[in-house]
């Protein structure tokens, strides 16, 4: 059975978190490799490969993309991204 900590617990994570601010960029992760990335507004996530599960502070839901797919905020928002398999992030 898969035990989830509250989503307070990853945004104390997040918080705690040296701030890392990227541009256009695509990253590989490994499976279960976590992230911290701040989206600026006006850019999205997409997910070029595997699956990946996405936290943020500026949004109670928690995300999952697919391959192909991509996510954007209205705003600017911290994000710890979650891979659940080998998986590519891109930011633009």
């Amino acid at each position: 059975m898969n035990v989830f900590p509250p989503l307070s617990t990853f945004r104390g994570w997040i918080r705690r978190q040296t701030e890392v601010r990227i541009g256009p960029t695509t990253s590989p992760l490994a499976k279960r490799e976590m992230v911290r990335r701040t989206l600026e507004a006006g850019q999205a996530l997409q997910c070029a490969g595997g699956v990946l599960w996405i936290t943020s502070d500026a949004d109670r839901r928690d995300v999952l993309l697919r391959e192909g797919e991509r996510f954007a905020f209205g705003s600017k928002a911290i994000l710890l991204i979650e891979a659940l398999e080998d998986s590519v992030v891109a930011i633009r």
